[in-house]
């Protein structure tokens, strides 16, 4: 889902960094996420659901209740069972982006909400597709090097990053 070319007047204003090149590239992110979201939703990932895009604004499901929304997960105790539950939980998720052709590409413990011993991945407007992005493989091994830190010192026991990366690149890309 790369999209359209943009006309000559959209890549003379983005090259020129001008107010409406801005606005454009803003716009392209936040419809980006919003087609990241909907496709890793619909694929069963621990995504929230987005429900609707208006302008610079995604709605989306929410989680937590009505005094307390869920916490990002760099603020919660795991226990070592807990964590290597949750750690399980994001390796499944990250095949399943790789599958539909994504890396999150900033992903860590606080792009995770934990709400009633569930995980949420959220933030996803810098996500690639590594069919198109050369940086992707790194981005993935990033990825789990970084989700690696937070969960060992939580007590789980973590793959290695760049083997764990290269078996599913291997079968997914």
């Amino acid at each position: 889902d790369r999209g359209s070319r943009p006309d000559a007047r959209v890549l003379r204003a983005l090259g020129k960094k001008t107010q409406h090149g801005r606005t454009h590239k803003f716009s392209a992110w936040i419809a980006h996420e919003m087609r990241t979201l909907e496709i890793l939703h619909a694929a069963g990932a621990d995504v929230p659901e987005p429900i609707e895009r208006s302008g610079p604004v995604i709605l989306m499901e929410y989680f937590g209740d009505i005094d307390v929304p869920a916490p990002v997960l760099l603020g919660v105790d795991l226990d070592a069972d807990e964590a290597s539950r949750l750690y399980a939980k994001v390796l499944r998720n990250v095949e399943v982006f790789l599958v539909h052709h994504r890396v999150h590409s900033d992903l860590s413990a606080y792009n995770m909400l934990y709400w009633n011993r569930a995980l949420t991945i959220i933030d996803f407007p810098q996500a690639v597709d590594p069919r198109y992005n050369d940086d992707a493989f790194d981005l993935l091994v990033r990825d789990l090097r970084t989700v690696n830190g937070f969960f060992a010192a939580a007590g789980a026991e973590t793959v290695d990053p760049a083997d764990h990366a290269l078996r599913l690149w291997r079968t997914h890309v």
